[in-house]
C-alpha cells in the first residue's frame, strides 16, 4: 500500500484532530514520492536502535507511540539523537507517524483499556471534546438567490441528524429549484476525552486493585503512594485514569485512587485523602 493510503487507514481510525491541543501527532516524517510500505514497526518510543530495527524488517513506515518530534527543530544535523534519527530516518525512506494523545483519549484508546481490567462499572469522560465540523462561514438559505444570473458556488455544512437532511433538500429545492449540489455526508466523531472515570459497582480493596492493574497490564511491579490518612479497611469506589502524566485532566477530579503514567507530576495535585498508583 502506498504511504498516503495507509496514513488515511490510520486518520480514519484514529484522527489527529482528537489529539490534545498541545501535543503533536499525525504524520511526522514523510518521504517524498509516496513510497509504497509492506511492512509497519510498532513502538512506543522511536530511538535508535528501535529505528536499526525498522530498516532490518523493511519497514517503510514507524508508528511511534509518543512523537519523537515535539519541541520545534530550528536544524537537522548530526548535533542530537533526535536530529540524527530523524536524518536517518528520511535518508532511508521510512516514515513515522505518532497517534499519542489522539489514541488516548478515543473510545475504546488507551484510557479505555487501561480500565478494562480493573472491574464493571459506571465509565466517565474527563475532560470531554467533541470533534465537529469547522465552517469558515455562515449562511442562510434565504441568502441565496435564485434569480442570480452568475452561477455561484456555495460550501455549506450543516450539522444535524440523518433524518433532517431529507427535510433540508426540500426546502432547499423549493427556494432554489434550479441548483446543482454534490451531496457529502460523514458522521460525527464520537465525544473523546483526555481520561476517564470509573464508579465500580462493586468496591474493592485497594490491595485488589493494584493486583488487578498488575495483572491486566502484565507487570510484575508498580508505585503505590497512600496518604497517612488511608485506612486499610478503606473500599475503593472510583478510580480516575489517565495514561498521561494526568496533572491537568485529572486535576479537581474526585476519586478514591489515581491511576497515571506519571505519579509525581500528579501527586503535586491531589487531595491528600487520595492514593496515586503509577504503572510501569
Amino acid at each position: 500500500m502506498d504511504l498516503r493510503s495507509l496514513i488515511g487507514c490510520l486518520e480514519a481510525v484514529v484522527p489527529s484532530s482528537r489529539a490534545e491541543s498541545w501535543d503533536n501527532t499525525g504524520l511526522l516524517v514523510e518521504p517524498s514520492g509516496n513510497p509504497s510500505v509492506s511492512h509497519v514497526l510498532l513502538t512506543i518510543d522511536l530511538t535508535g536502535q528501535v529505528l536499526e530495527e525498522a530498516l532490518g524488517v523493511k519497514a517503510g513506515l514507524i508508528v511511534a507511540y509518543h512523537p519523537p518530534i515535539f519541541h520545534s527543530l530550528k536544524r537537522l544535523t548530526q548535533g542530537s539523537a533526535k536530529e540524527r534519527i530523524i536524518v536517518r530516518a528520511l535518508e532511508s525512506r521510512v516514515a513515522v507517524y505518532s497517534p499519542h494523545t489522539a489514541l488516548d483519549c478515543m473510545k475504546g484508546g488507551v484510557n479505555d483499556w487501561l480500565l478494562a481490567g480493573l472491574g464493571q462499572g459506571k465509565v466517565e469522560t474527563l475532560s470531554v471534546c467533541s470533534v465537529a465540523p469547522s465552517p469558515n462561514s455562515t449562511l442562510s438559505i434565504s441568502d441565496l438567490n435564485p434569480d442570480c444570473r452568475d452561477p455561484q458556488l456555495y460550501d455549506l455544512q450543516l450539522l444535524c441528524s440523518k433524518e433532517e437532511v431529507s427535510s433540508f433538500l426540500m426546502t432547499l429545492n423549493t427556494l432554489v429549484p434550479n441548483h446543482k449540489m454534490s451531496l457529502r455526508t460523514r458522521p460525527l466523531i464520537p465525544v473523546t476525552g483526555g481520561g476517564r472515570k470509573l464508579s465500580l459497582n462493586q468496591p474493592v480493596s485497594i490491595s485488589e486493585l493494584v493486583f488487578r492493574v498488575k495483572t491486566h497490564l502484565s507487570i510484575s511491579h508498580m508505585r503505590l503512594a497512600k496518604p497517612p490518612c488511608w485506612k486499610e479497611e478503606k473500599r475503593v469506589t472510583t478510580v480516575a485514569v489517565c495514561a498521561g502524566s494526568g496533572g491537568s485532566v485529572l486535576a479537581g477530579t474526585e476519586a478514591d485512587v489515581y491511576l497515571t503514567g506519571n505519579a509525581f507530576v500528579l501527586l503535586m495535585q491531589l487531595p491528600r485523602s487520595a492514593v496515586n498508583v503509577q504503572g510501569r
